[in-house]
């Protein structure tokens, strides 16, 4: 980052500061969208059980996708409240049953992710091979989406999350479970919905582990991965159906996260503005020593540059060079 306190270039005041740190009830009104989305294709899944097969199952493709995208977009909020900006500065209770329990997470996320913010660009951050190992090749590109959609990584993360926590004694096993409660109880509503529990595997576990693990890993590739450097902080602009794919509650502004993330996903579209227009307009700024990049056209379309650019197979001279 740069020497300079980026708050003191851009901000007039305090007082201004200040102002970019309303809006929070904002993140529970798309909290609730995301509930309502899901529900909708659960009842679609409901309704698919009484249509044939041929009808049946494009119908639960299509609700295995969005009720994926759904729990993913929910742990983006649980994003906010990791950062204290869901009405929890004092307590995580009502934020985590919202945003973490229902999607499989706890609070121990709250570690790891700050450990992402304290030590970007260094093999300390939990998120580094996820980003510094980017796909030499186009092959390698859709052999990474095949596999952390396999359902096989999120298993992973997910026990390791927890064995890290509990040995390291950082865990509050009320927090646990709280966790395993909710769990059962979202067994027990697929039961009896459905008549049958393998529902909630089918339709709850397996979205969020493959769907939901493609979704999260794809963005932090966006975020900070490069063909060309080691590692970038990059914002992502883009029509508003495409950002909220892939950064629901405004995470394509992640630059800008990163720099103030004390500030409320409600404010971060108008950060930006403020901070993109000062950025162009003094080329001496240059946040995290030059690794901050700007990207318009969305993730789609920085995904699709990223194919073209990619060769098929990987060059003698650059297998020499590795």
């Amino acid at each position: 980052m740069t020497a300079t306190n980026p708050a003191k270039l851009l901000f007039k005041d305090r007082e201004e500061f200040r102002s970019f740190h309303a809006g929070e009830e904002r993140s529970f009104v798309v909290i609730a969208l995301l509930y309502a989305v899901a529900l909708a294709a659960l009842t679609l899944v409901w309704a698919a059980t009484r249509m044939p097969l041929a009808a049946a199952i494009p119908a639960y493709v299509a609700a295995f996708v969005v009720i994926g995208w759904a729990q993913y977009s929910l742990g983006n909020g649980l994003h906010e409240a990791v950062h204290h900006n869901l009405r929890n500065e004092t307590s995580d209770r009502w934020a985590a049953l919202l945003t973490a329990y229902p999607v499989g997470l706890t609070m121990t996320y709250r570690e790891v992710h700050l450990k992402h913010h304290q030590h970007l660009g260094t093999g300390s951050d939990p998120e580094f091979s996820a980003y510094t190992s980017f796909p030499p090749t186009k092959r390698a590109l859709m052999s990474r989406f095949l596999w952390f959609v396999s359902g096989i990584p999120a298993a992973r993360q997910f026990v390791e999350l927890q064995w890290n926590a509990a040995t390291r004694q950082k865990r509050s096993y009320a927090d646990f479970i709280c966790f395993i409660s909710v769990q059962l109880g979202l067994i027990w509503l697929f039961w009896w919905v459905y008549g049958n529990p393998l529902y909630y595997i089918a339709f709850w576990a397996l979205p969020i582990a493959t769907v939901g693990k493609l979704l999260s890993t794809t963005r932090v590739l966006c975020e900070h991965g490069s063909p060309t450097r080691d590692w970038v902080v990059r914002t992502i602009d883009g029509s508003r159906w495409q950002t909220w794919v892939m950064g629901a509650f405004d995470f394509n502004y992640h630059g800008e996260h990163h720099l103030w993330p004390s500030v409320p996903q409600a404010q971060l579209c108008r950060l930006h503005h403020l901070h993109r227009a000062y950025f162009e307009q003094h080329p001496e700024y240059q946040p995290f020593e030059g690794r901050f990049e700007f990207f318009s056209g969305g993730y789609l379309a920085l995904l699709a540059h990223w194919f073209r650019v990619l060769p098929w197979r990987e060059s003698v001279q650059v297998r020499s060079a590795s």
